[in-house]
């Protein structure tokens, strides 16, 4: 697209001006399309990346809550462990994992973005 661009702009405007015009719209119209399609892609890519922070999220609890189940009865006896400090610890987890989760998303664009920059070179 873009060699087509190029050789557009070396047309001639005086003698060639209608030809101009036109392939110049039409690449405009692609370059158009273009973004349009990279939009809706970093919308999708965003949407699923936070789908997957909280399955995430949510998989961290359940582990947590779970894990928390099978101590002992003389555990949740202990002052530390009170219902209170259960529930924030659950939660404090969880919370701690989406944002990791979040970073690692940027870092993988990042790393797709990088690779197709130097694909391009």
């Amino acid at each position: 697209m873009f060699g087509g661009v190029i050789s557009t702009f070396q047309l001639n405007p005086e003698t060639q001006g209608a030809q101009l015009r036109r392939e110049g719209n039409r690449y405009a119209l692609w370059c158009f399309v273009i973004a349009l399609v990279s939009t809706v892609a970093i919308v999708v890519q965003a949407w699923l990346y936070g789908d997957t922070a909280e399955r995430l999220c949510a998989k961290v609890r359940l582990r947590t809550f779970k894990s928390t189940l099978r101590q002992d009865i003389a555990f949740f006896d202990r002052d530390e462990n009170s219902t209170g400090a259960l529930t924030n610890a659950i939660t404090d987890r969880a919370t701690k994992a989406r944002p990791a989760a979040l970073s690692l998303s940027s870092l993988t664009g990042r790393k797709a973005r990088s690779t197709s920059r130097e694909r391009r070179d």
